[in-house]
């Protein structure tokens, strides 16, 4: 006999969508850090977008350019460990 369904699920089915699905979020990573972004400069005071925005209007060059720093840091650690999940996880993928 072959696999029931559970088996064929676990075994092929979500290994086989899931680099497809990681890499889908590694490319989502900068939308998000975008919508992050235009978030926090419309409706918070607090964060990095609220502080960009501040800086901004205070024309402090330096400390714009630190914030894009940090906004552009995020988003490579988080693509880092988006990577580091995938080699864990799709390991056949990398053999």
């Amino acid at each position: 006999a072959g696999a029931d369904r559970w088996q064929l699920y676990r075994h092929v089915i979500i290994p086989a969508s899931l680099p497809a699905v990681l890499a889908s979020a590694r490319i989502s990573i900068g939308i998000a850090i975008a919508a992050l972004y235009l978030a926090e400069t419309t409706g918070i005071n607090t964060g990095l977008g609220a502080f960009l925005l501040s800086v901004r209007r205070q024309f402090r060059y330096e400390d714009i350019f630190a914030g894009i720093m940090v906004m552009g840091l995020l988003g490579l650690i988080l693509y880092g460990l988006l990577d580091l999940l995938e080699r864990l996880l799709c390991r056949w993928k990398y053999v």
